[in-house]
């Protein structure tokens, strides 16, 4: 479960996602897929945004399992909405059994060596009671 917002989409994002200049930029994304579909929704729901770009199994992420969105707007609308489709997301997640975390956490959760070690992202969380605000 993912969740990132700049206040100013610059070139580069304009170039990649053709996301519109001088707008606050948000990416969400979850996997398995159906649990980002909800989130996205929930997000698109929660605040007056705009889908700019999308990700999914059949388009633009082959062979992932994994649903992701770029939204834009005002930056306050863009935070609120990431923060709704994040907050139903990690829900769902709980209810299937997995433990949230945020990629950019795992090092700090996991040690910098749990790849070495074989762990991956969620055994490391076994002996670990945190929550998903890492």
């Amino acid at each position: 479960m993912e969740s990132h917002v700049t206040p100013r989409a610059g070139e580069i994002l304009h170039e990649i996602f053709g996301t519109p200049l001088g707008k606050a930029f948000g990416v969400i994304g979850a996997a398995p897929a159906g649990i980002g579909i909800v989130a996205v929704d929930q997000a698109m729901k929660a605040a007056p945004v705009d889908i700019v770009w999308y990700g999914s199994p059949s388009h633009n992420l082959t062979m992932m399992n994994e649903f992701s969105a770029g939204i834009s707007g005002d930056v306050s609308a863009v935070q609120k909405a990431l923060e709704a489709g994040k907050q139903v997301g990690c829900e769902l997640l709980r209810v299937c059994g997995i433990t949230p975390i945020s990629i950019t956490k795992v090092h700090e959760v996991c040690g910098p060596d749990y790849v070495k070690e074989n762990y991956t992202p969620t055994s490391c969380l076994k002996t670990d009671n945190t929550s998903d605000e890492r």
